[in-house]
């Protein structure tokens, strides 16, 4: 086999199996850029949602976790290459998932309690399913009813659902 390095570095310059980029190829990276900007709004607007409630809540904290593709794919069982971010409070849980190209599912759960934890197989139910497209610069966000909604809208009911 050839050194080590050059062999991981010819896979990293794409050298090993190159190829060229067909039209459908490029339309899934523009795709794929446009599913990356839309949860990283997603996912910023909710830090910060976090951070603003962490620094006034004198009850339980919130956090916020990016899930890597892997963790998605195998441990929640989710078949395909999706992106996509959780909340928890000590109660609930909620994920943030690339559903399809224009689409991001909102899941929540309860999270069972202590003396509960044999009925922990209930279902996550869905919050919300947003679509969204680009228009201009930015991104519009329309509800399961297609009624256009501010992404901000939409992490202050998912923080109030976490809490309440």
């Amino acid at each position: 086999m050839q050194n080590f390095k050059e062999a991981i570095m010819g896979i990293a310059n794409g050298r090993e199996g190159a190829y060229s980029k067909t039209k459908t190829e490029a339309l899934s990276n523009e795709i794929e850029t446009r599913i990356h900007e839309v949860i990283e709004i997603l996912f910023k607007q909710t830090e910060l949602g976090v951070r603003i409630y962490n620094e006034e809540s004198d009850n339980f904290k919130l956090s916020i976790f990016r899930l890597p593709r892997e963790f998605i794919t195998i441990f929640l069982n989710i078949p395909s290459d999706r992106i996509g971010f959780c909340l928890t409070s000590e109660e609930k849980f909620v994920l943030f998932l690339e559903e399809s190209p224009d689409k991001i599912l909102i899941l929540g759960k309860k999270i069972p309690k202590e003396e509960n934890r044999e009925f922990a197989l209930n279902r996550a139910i869905q919050l919300i399913k947003l679509q969204y497209e680009k228009v201009g610069d930015r991104y519009a966000f329309k509800d399961n009813t297609g009624s256009t909604i501010d992404h901000k809208e939409i992490i202050v009911h998912i923080i109030k659902w976490l809490v309440n």
